[in-house]
C-alpha cells in the first residue's frame, strides 16, 4: 500500500505470480488449523489446534534431522528462530 494524499491505495500494478503466491500462502494458512484439528480429532480429543501452536511458539530451538536417499543426514540446528544449514 502507498500512502497519497491522506488516502491509502492499493498497489493495482501486482505481479500474477505474487497475485499466485498469496492465494497458496492463504490457503496454506486455512490448510494448517484444519489439519491439525483432524489429527487432533483421533491422536489428542482434548487438544485443539491453538493451543498445539501456542505450544509450538514457546519452542526456542529445535534441530531437525532429515535423511537423504544416499544415507547421509540433513541437519538443521535452530538458532533463536533460524536455521543453520549443516552436512553430515
Amino acid at each position: 500500500m502507498r500512502r497519497r494524499e491522506g488516502r491509502y491505495l492499493l498497489r493495482t500494478n501486482l505481479k500474477e505470480d505474487r497475485v499466485e503466491a498469496h492465494i497458496f500462502v492463504a490457503f496454506l494458512a486455512y490448510c494448517l488449523p484444519v489439519t491439525l484439528r483432524r489429527w487432533l480429532r483421533d491422536l489428542a480429543p482434548g487438544l485443539t489446534p491453538r493451543s498445539v501452536l501456542e505450544k509450538f511458539a514457546a519452542v526456542q530451538m529445535i534441530d531437525v534431522h532429515l535423511p537423504t536417499t544416499d544415507g547421509r543426514h540433513v541437519i538443521f540446528h535452530g538458532k533463536g528462530g533460524l536455521f543453520d544449514r549443516r552436512n553430515r
